[in-house]
C-alpha cells in the first residue's frame, strides 16, 4: 500500500467517524473529524458533504454549510444528499427560486424519493405556483399514501384553490391516519363551515380544542360556528374564552362585541314591535291619522 492509499483509507476513516458524530448530535466533534478527512484527501466529496451537515444546526452558520455542500456537488455533480441539503439550506435562507432548482436536480436523480417532491410543494407554496404545488403534493400521496403530513399539505393546498370537496376528502384521510394533529383538525372545521355544515364544523372545532386547549384560534373560530347555529350565550363563553387567553387578540374582541350589538338590538326589537303595531293600528282607523310612535 503506497502513501497516497494509506491517506485516503484514513481520510475515509475519519469522515466515517464524523458522520457517525453528526448522528449522535456531536458537532463539533464532527467538524473537527471532517476537517481532518479534508486534510488527508481534499478530495472526499463525504467528508465536505458532512462538514455542512455539522454547521445546520447553527442558523448563523448557513451560509458557510452552503459552500461545503456546493463543494461536494463539484466533486459528485450526482451526490443526491449534497443537492437535498444544498435546497434544504436555501429555504433556510430564503433562496426560494434556487431551493426549487435543487428538488428537482433530487428528483431527477431519484424520482421516488418522496421527502424531494415534499420539500417542492413547500417551495413552490412560497413561490405561489399553487397548481404546481398541489401536483408536487399529489405526487407525494401517490408515493407515500400512508404519510398523513403530505395529505394535510395537500388538503391546505386544495383548500387554497377553493376545491373544498377535494380538499375535505383530503383532510379527512390525514385524520385517519393521524388523528391526533390538531393542524387537520382545524383545516377540517375551516371547509366545513365554508359548506355551511355547522355542526360538523363544531364537532371538528372541540377535537381541535380537545388536542390544543389553548389555540387562542380554534376558541374564536368556535364562537363564529356557534353563533351560525344561534347557540349565543355558548358563543359569548367561546370569545370570552380566547380573550382570556390572549387579551390583545383582536378577532375575540370583535366576535364578542357582534354578539353583545346582537343581544342589545333584540332587546329591543320586542318594544318597537309593540310601538310599530301601535301605528299600524291607529293608521287602520284613518288613513289620514299621522304616523308617530307612542310614549
Amino acid at each position: 500500500m503506497d502513501l497516497k492509499d494509506s491517506r485516503e483509507i484514513a481520510a475515509i476513516a475519519w469522515g466515517n467517524r464524523g458522520a457517525t458524530l453528526i448522528s449522535i448530535e456531536g458537532y463539533e466533534e464532527a467538524l473537527e473529524s471532517c476537517d481532518k478527512a479534508i486534510e488527508l484527501n481534499h478530495n472526499d466529496a463525504n467528508a465536505w458533504l458532512n462538514r455542512g451537515k455539522a454547521l445546520l444546526p447553527n442558523s448563523e452558520c448557513h451560509n458557510k454549510a452552503l459552500q461545503y455542500f456546493n463543494k461536494t456537488i463539484e466533486l459528485e455533480p450526482d451526490n443526491i444528499d449534497a443537492w437535498f441539503e444544498q435546497g434544504q439550506v436555501l429555504i433556510a435562507l430564503g433562496r426560494d427560486e434556487e431551493a426549487l432548482v435543487s428538488f428537482n436536480k433530487v428528483i431527477d436523480l431519484e424520482p421516488y424519493d418522496t421527502e424531494a417532491w415534499h420539500n417542492r410543494g413547500i417551495v413552490l407554496s412560497r413561490l405561489k405556483r399553487y397548481d404546481e404545488t398541489l401536483a408536487s403534493y399529489e405526487k407525494l400521496t401517490k408515493l407515500k399514501p400512508d404519510y398523513a403530513p403530505g395529505w394535510c399539505d395537500r388538503g391546505e393546498m386544495e383548500f387554497r384553490l377553493r376545491r373544498f370537496d377535494a380538499a375535505l376528502v383530503s383532510c379527512d384521510k390525514a385524520i385517519k391516519l393521524n388523528p391526533n394533529k390538531a393542524l387537520s383538525w382545524r383545516n377540517r372545521y375551516s371547509l366545513l363551515f365554508i359548506l355551511k355544515r355547522y355542526d360538523e364544523a363544531l364537532a371538528s372545532c372541540d377535537e381541535a380544542i380537545e388536542l390544543e386547549p389553548n389555540h387562542v384560534d380554534d376558541w374564536c373560530m368556535r364562537s363564529y360556528i356557534l353563533s351560525n347555529i344561534e347557540r349565543y350565550d355558548e358563543s359569548l363563553a367561546s370569545s370570552d374564552k380566547a380573550i382570556e387567553l390572549d387579551p390583545n387578540y383582536d378577532e375575540a374582541w370583535f366576535r364578542r362585541g357582534c354578539w353583545m350589538f346582537s343581544d342589545a338590538m333584540k332587546k329591543l326589537w320586542h318594544p318597537a314591535i309593540g310601538q310599530l303595531n301601535s301605528v299600524i293600528k291607529c293608521h287602520m282607523f284613518s288613513s289620514t291619522a299621522p304616523l308617530q310612535f307612542s310614549d
